[in-house]
C-alpha cells in the first residue's frame, strides 16, 4: 500500500483501546509507518507507563532495525539503561563516520558508566 490507510487504522485502535496497547501491536506491523508511530507513542507514554517502558525495551530486540534502533534511542534519551547494548551494537554496524553520529550521540545522553570501553 502506498495510502496512509494502516496508520489511519493504527491511530483509531489508539483512541479506541488506548496507545500502549496499540503500540504493542503495531511493533510488528507490515507497514513501516505502524512500526514508526508504534515506536513514537511508546516512547512519549514511557515516563509515565511502566508497560510501555516494557514494550519499548522488548523492541530492542525486534526483527526490523528500524525499530530496534529507534527504541534504543527513545530509551536513551529516558536514561534507561536497557538502550546501553542496542546503541553499542548500532555503533559497531555501522560502516561510515557518519552513521556512527546518533549513536555516540545517544551514547553520550545515556551517561552509562560502560560507554567509555565501548
Amino acid at each position: 500500500r502506498t495510502d496512509d490507510l494502516a496508520e489511519e487504522a493504527a491511530k483509531l485502535l489508539a483512541a479506541r483501546k488506548g496507545k500502549v496497547p496499540a503500540a504493542a501491536a503495531g511493533l510488528d506491523a507490515a507497514a513501516t509507518g505502524v512500526r514508526k508511530l508504534a515506536v513514537d507513542w511508546l516512547a512519549a507514554e514511557a515516563d509515565t507507563s511502566a508497560e510501555a517502558r516494557d514494550h519499548l525495551r522488548a523492541a530492542l530486540t525486534s526483527r526490523y532495525r528500524p525499530v530496534r534502533s529507534q527504541a534504543a534511542y527513545g530509551l536513551a534519551a529516558r536514561k534507561d539503561p536497557a538502550a546501553f547494548d542496542a546503541l553499542v551494537r548500532l555503533l559497531k554496524e555501522a560502516d561510515r563516520p557518519k552513521q556512527q553520529e546518533q549513536p555516540i550521540a545517544a551514547l553520550k545522553e545515556l551517561n552509562d558508566p560502560r560507554t567509555a570501553s565501548a
